[in-house]
């Protein structure tokens, strides 16, 4: 098979048991002035060897799982844990117009007798097109939307131009996006933290950041769903809702006539796959003044190569006075939350309480349960209230990290919520905690959505993360048998994933079976030599095993690999500590140079300080805890 069309086209090849894999040796389609029209290696400046995950061989690579669901319709993938084979099917095998318009046979039957139709084509019969929706208002020559924000075209693109995990295929025209995928949010692998894309994200998470989503802007309104051209070459796509003279004029934008416009400033793009350039659609402000301090590109020195970040700052400080801030400004808080400072609080319920997109939002808000008190507890359960699906999520996962006995009520509620991603997340971790005896509408609403969830991992039971949640949840089932199986599954689907030695090395001392969970540790290190978890995991061993020692040694070492890793370095402290207090502090008093709001490592260095003697510095750090503790909140969350 030839998959694909523009800026490149990559080959398949069957193997066994249905699966279908994509050459890594791709052919340029563009123009040869543009430097097409060639053959190029999509891992070209990378040593793939073939037992790499990124080889065209293995999952990574693999079209049932990776690509098949966004570039065929009505695709059934039909995957069998079983005989880990798949009986993939598909009505056509690229994009036709049944993807997004539902069957022909329905078109056929509205047609016939529209009055009394009554299938299930309700996404076709939506006027979701761009005829008649914006009208520019003539004193203040912005676009006004003339009909009621719908999200529904957005969520069926968001289908396929998302970064999201798949439920399952049962999508069909018009439904809600969340009961089949659960899209990501702004996590440090896929998005700089001020929420501009770095990883392969494909649109959706960052469109859905911008002011212009809000608004009540849909993908139609700029883009041609049939022709997939702009509506407009250039800026001229924007200058459909824009008024030109109000901004392509260097009053605005401060450069020569032609020498930057709207897309080159407000969506910075980046290449991906080789040759395939995609641009950012969160249709942000320039901010170089993030750059250095958050390693953040931005669209001023995508131009201005030879210049300093200090430089653009200088430049737009000048035009403007400041640096202007625009709709995503929420880069400090998620850095100060990453880095655990000590006004990584503060920052959270600065986000919640402003008006940032509700996906920034729903990004901090896990981070609750990193800070537990009174309050927090209420605001996570205020956010399992809203109406974003996403935010739901977030606050079921922040819910998680408190007590059983103050969650548990609030999240079994969460059983029967209308999403189907919230549901199985809220299933998720009520299997973790003592729901204590239930009633008999308790209990087949519990029994209902834990079915739920079991189809939704057995849908991809071909991914390593999907057999550790197996794995988890058969051991809370109490089927050790099978969640062993399903640890040596995740091994042997991917050998270089660290997390399914650490959690199968742990499930096994928790069995206690020492000697296995110490030899499958070994195995992980032989395999990826440099994971500091597995020095941790190793070195707890260690310690559990009457080998203080060699504990330590091996603490040390996971310590040296990862300096920036807040609990490493706690965990290091807390072993060196026996006999080497004084040691124990310095390594959490350089530790909290970066991380100056740990509680664990502020909670030990006040006790060690006090066990020596140094009653004064005891107190410093305790301080310390409450401040980060304090919360001023002023207003409401929004």
């Amino acid at each position: 098979y030839t998959f694909g069309v523009y800026p490149l086209q990559q080959y398949m090849v069957k193997f066994p048991k249905g699966h279908i894999q994509v050459l890594d040796i791709a052919w340029d389609s563009r123009l040869k002035n543009e430097g097409g029209q060639r053959w190029f290696h999509i891992h070209q400046d990378d040593n793939v060897t073939h037992d790499d995950v990124l080889h065209w061989s293995g999952q990574n690579f693999n079209w049932n799982y990776m690509c098949a669901d966004c570039h065929s319709t009505n695709l059934k993938k039909n995957y069998d844990a079983s005989t880990r084979s798949y009986h993939t099917t598909y009505d056509l095998i690229n994009v036709s117009c049944e993807a997004c318009h539902g069957e022909g046979s329905e078109h056929v039957a509205w047609v016939k007798d529209p009055k009394s139709y009554k299938g299930t084509l309700k996404y076709a019969l939506k006027d979701l097109g761009t005829k008649n929706r914006w009208k520019i208002d003539n004193k203040s020559a912005k676009p006004m939307l003339l009909t009621e924000i719908d999200r529904t075209e957005v969520e069926m693109c968001a289908k396929c131009h998302s970064r999201r995990s798949q439920l399952d295929d049962d999508f069909s025209e018009g439904k809600g996006f969340h009961d089949n995928y659960l899209p990501s949010l702004l996590t440090d692998q896929l998005y700089f933290e001020d929420g501009k894309i770095k990883d392969e994200v494909y649109v959706y998470g960052s469109f859905v950041q911008s002011k212009m989503y809000e608004a009540g802007v849909s993908c139609s309104d700029c883009h041609d769903p049939h022709s997939l051209e702009r509506h407009g070459p250039g800026d001229n796509v924007c200058n459909k809702c824009h008024v030109r003279s109000n901004y392509d004029t260097p009053r605005h934008h401060h450069h020569k006539r032609g020498e930057a416009g709207c897309i080159d400033c407000h969506m910075p793009s980046r290449i991906y796959m080789g040759v395939d350039e995609r641009n950012d659609h969160s249709f942000r402000l320039p901010r170089p003044d993030l750059s250095d301090k958050l390693k953040a590109p931005n669209a001023c020195n995508n131009c201005h190569t030879e210049k300093s970040n200090a430089w653009s700052v200088k430049a737009m400080k000048k035009w403007y006075g400041e640096i202007p801030k625009g709709h995503q400004d929420f880069a400090h808080q998620l850095h100060s939350l990453h880095q655990s400072s000590d006004t990584a609080l503060q920052d959270l319920y600065s986000v919640l309480m402003s008006d940032a997109p509700d996906i920034a939002k729903a990004t901090v808000t896990p981070y609750l349960s990193a800070y537990p008190s009174r309050q927090t507890l209420m605001t996570a359960a205020q956010k399992l209230r809203s109406s974003d699906p996403r935010t739901r999520i977030a606050a079921l996962n922040a819910l998680e990290g408190f007590p059983a006995q103050h969650v548990v009520r609030e999240i079994f509620q969460a059983l029967e919520d209308p999403v189907k991603s919230v549901r199985i997340e809220a299933i998720r971790i009520l299997l973790a905690f003592d729901t204590g005896s239930l009633t008999k509408e308790q209990q087949r609403v519990f029994d209902k959505t834990l079915s739920e969830y079991k189809q939704v991992l057995l849908f991809s039971a071909e991914r390593p993360e999907v057999q550790l949640s197996l794995a988890t949840l058969y051991t809370q089932l109490g089927n050790t048998e099978k969640a062993d199986e399903a640890y040596k599954e995740a091994i042997r689907l991917q050998k270089y994933y660290v997390p399914a030695y650490v959690n199968y090395a742990n499930f096994l001392q928790r069995q206690g079976n020492e000697k296995v969970a110490f030899e499958v540790i070994q195995k992980g290190l032989k395999q990826v030599e440099t994971a500091a978890t597995l020095y941790e995991a190793l070195g707890l061993w260690y310690v559990r095993n009457k080998e203080k020692e060699k504990g330590v040694k091996t603490l040390g070492k996971a310590h040296e690999l990862a300096k920036d890793d807040a609990h490493i370095q706690y965990v290091y402290a807390v072993a060196v500590a026996d006999k080497d207090r004084e040691g124990a502090i310095a390594i959490l008093e350089n530790s909290l140079k970066k991380h100056s709001g740990h509680l664990q490592s502020l909670s030990a260095i006040a006790y060690y300080y006090e066990q020596n003697g140094n009653t004064m510095r005891a107190e410093r750090y305790r301080q310390k805890i409450q401040k980060v503790l304090s919360i001023s909140v002023k207003g409401t969350l929004k």
